[in-house]
Order: structure tokens, then C-alpha cells, then sequence
């Protein structure tokens, strides 16, 4: 049985945290953690939005210096929230498609906020800046490309950021050990850890955002083709379409001639027989997912097929030296195995001073 959410602001934000970074890095104990993991996060966050909204906590005009220092962390509610919606599960390119719009529309949120509060560095500033006016001129949602540079560069500085919220964690874990009892220092380094947090977070939602507008422009194309393919209101027309050519192609056209002849019109009828519509290429006799599926198979029974060879090779007869090779050697059985192997050989080779086979390069 579940157990329930916390009932605090700061206790569903602890639990989003912690879910949201367990969904980050896939740490599940199969589909049905997965499924419980994710549906839980989300929860935790959705309560947290409302809560957040509910009890006023921040206000549209007011500055970073004027906001609390232990409610600072719940700016980035909207960030773990839309990031969270990214990584969910999917098997409909359609819903999954309002998924990332709904996901695009709260860390543009997060961003805003970031942006108004003064929290990002000169360099994420312009990058969001520049990402915001080619979203407002481009209806599409098109993003402008980053450079690997900018890449680079922007992970340089979320590892810096880390370090730093790192040194800030050691040194506030040593002033609790100390029990100090300045707590304006103490209060400063949490201020500083939070602001830090937000810093690095903007980061990564320029990051998702840029690498969202790519998945929704190949969701975009995937929707579209199945459309026209049947699975839409246009794909009737191009099914009545595509009947009209079958059609056309296995019983043949009928062409109607009409000519004037000595002021006359003559109208002559004729079928045109079917092969003259075949095309002069051989069609495909599968679809791409039909040939996908075959080649799974064929790669699953040449596993199989390697793995039994390679089962059958490991359980043949080896000789003591092998069996050290192959770390066998403790394996009792096969150590009997081996030093009965290695007697008839010795005995072979007793019996045998001069081997086998050609003599003296005479081909026999």
C-alpha cells in the first residue's frame, strides 16, 4: 500500500525532488516501479503547483532579495514539473505531443521567472533570450540550434555550479557539527545554496528546451504521415484513393476518344489493358515495422544459437592448463575431467614417440 503525500509545501517538494531525480536516472526495479515512480512524482508536483498557488507564496512583482530564504526553493517547482512531463513513458505520438506542449509551456515559465528574479549568468541569459525571439517569430516552434561550443560551455558551468553547492553543503554540515551559533552565516549559505540550485536549473531547462523542439518536430511528421496513412480524418480520402488506383490497376481503364470528322463527332471506347498502369519497379511485398520484426527475430534466434555454442564449447573436455585460463580450475568435476584427458594424452604421446602423419614432408 502507498503511503500518502506529505501534507507540507516543503515536505511535497522533498518528495518530488527525490522521485524526480530517481525517474532522471531510471533507477527502477522494473515496469512496475517505474510506473508507480512517475505517477507518484507527478502527484507530489501537481500538489505542489497548487500549493504553491493556493497560499500565494510569491508575488508577480516583487524581487529575489524580498523572497524568504526556505521558500526560495519552491521557485522551481515549474522546472521539475515540466521536466518531469519530458521523461514520462509514451506509445501515442499525438497525446505525447500535448505532453510536450504543456512541458514547453511551464519551463518557459521557469525560465521567465529566472529572468525577472536576475538569476541567470550573462551567457544563459543571452541564450534564453535569443531561444525566446526565435520562438516568438517562427509560429512553428522551431528553436535556433545550439553549437557543440555552447554545449560544452554550458556544461562547464553547471559542473562549476555543482562544486560550489557542494562546498556549501560540506561547510554547512561542519557549522551544524560545531553547533554555531551564528545563524545569519548559516542562513546566508542556504541562501546562496538555493540561488545556486535555480542557477544550474535554468540551465538544464535551456537544455530540454532545445532538445524538446527536436522530438516535437519528428512527432510532427510522425502524426502527419499516419494521418494521411488511414489514421485520420485526411486518411479516408487517401484510403478512397488508394482503392480507385487498385482499382484501376487490376481491372483496367476505360478510355473514351471523341474526334470530328467531316463536322461529325466521332466518339470511339476503348480498354486500356491493366499492365499498362504496372510499375516498372518492383514494389516492396512488406512494410518497413513487417521487416523490423523479421530482422528481431533472426537476431534473437542468432543469440540464442551463439550462446547454446558457446554453453556446448564451455562444457567440452579441457586440459588442466585451460581450465587455469579459464578460471575453472576449483570446479572439481572438471578438473577429474582435465586430469584424465591430460593421462590419455600422455599415454597417446608414450605410445606415439613420432606423432602422426607426414614424415619427412612426403605426401602420402
Amino acid at each position: 500500500m502507498s503511503t500518502p503525500l506529505p501534507s507540507t509545501l516543503e515536505g511535497l517538494l522533498l518528495e518530488g525532488q527525490r522521485l524526480y531525480t530517481k525517474v532522471s536516472n531510471a533507477d527502477f526495479d522494473g515496469d512496475e516501479d517505474r510506473d508507480y515512480t512517475t505517477a507518484r512524482a507527478k502527484a507530489a508536483l501537481e500538489s505542489l503547483q497548487m500549493g504553491v498557488a493556493r497560499e500565494g507564496v510569491f508575488s508577480a512583482n516583487e524581487e529575489v532579495g524580498e523572497i524568504a530564504t526556505p521558500v526560495l526553493p519552491l521557485l522551481a517547482t515549474d522546472f521539475y514539473l515540466g521536466s518531469l512531463m519530458i521523461k514520462l513513458p509514451f506509445t501515442n505520438p499525438q497525446i505525447r505531443l500535448k505532453v510536450l506542449e504543456q512541458a514547453e509551456a511551464l519551463l518557459f515559465k521557469y525560465l521567465d521567472t529566472c529572468e525577472r528574479l536576475q538569476l541567470f549568468d550573462a551567457a544563459d541569459l543571452q541564450a534564453w533570450q535569443a531561444m525566446r525571439k526565435e520562438a516568438e517569430r517562427s509560429m512553428s516552434g522551431d528553436r535556433q540550434a545550439i553549437t557543440r561550443e555552447q554545449k560544452i560551455e554550458r556544461f562547464r558551468r553547471q559542473q562549476r555550479t555543482q562544486q560550489k553547492m557542494k562546498e556549501i553543503e560540506e561547510e554547512l554540515l561542519r557549522a551544524e557539527g560545531k553547533d554555531c551559533e551564528d545563524e545569519g552565516e548559516g542562513d546566508g549559505m542556504k541562501r546562496e545554496r538555493s540561488l545556486l540550485l535555480l542557477a544550474g536549473l535554468a540551465s538544464e531547462a535551456l537544455d530540454g528546451v532545445s532538445g524538446m523542439s527536436k522530438e516535437t518536430e519528428m512527432l510532427k511528421h510522425l502524426v502527419k504521415a499516419r494521418e494521411q496513412d488511414g489514421a485520420g480524418p485526411d486518411g479516408q480520402h487517401a484510403r478512397a484513393r488508394r482503392d480507385e488506383d487498385s482499382s484501376i490497376r487490376s481491372n483496367g481503364l476505360e478510355v473514351t476518344h471523341i474526334s470530328r470528322v467531316g463536322g461529325n463527332l466521332q466518339i470511339r471506347k476503348e480498354d486500356v489493358r491493366a499492365d499498362v498502369f504496372k510499375p516498372t519497379v518492383a514494389l516492396p511485398t512488406m512494410t518497413v515495422e513487417e521487416f523490423g520484426e523479421i530482422e528481431l527475430e533472426r537476431a534473437t534466434e542468432r543469440t540464442q544459437q551463439e550462446a547454446a555454442a558457446q554453453k556446448d564449447s564451455s562444457s567440452t573436455r579441457r586440459r588442466y592448463d585451460q581450465l587455469e585460463m579459464d578460471g575453472d580450475e576449483d570446479d572439481e568435476d572438471l578438473v577429474e575431467q582435465a586430469a584424465y584427458h591430460d593421462r590419455a594424452w600422455d599415454d597417446w604421446k608414450a605410445e606415439n614417440p613420432r606423432g602422426a602423419g607426414n614424415k619427412a614432408n612426403k605426401i602420402i
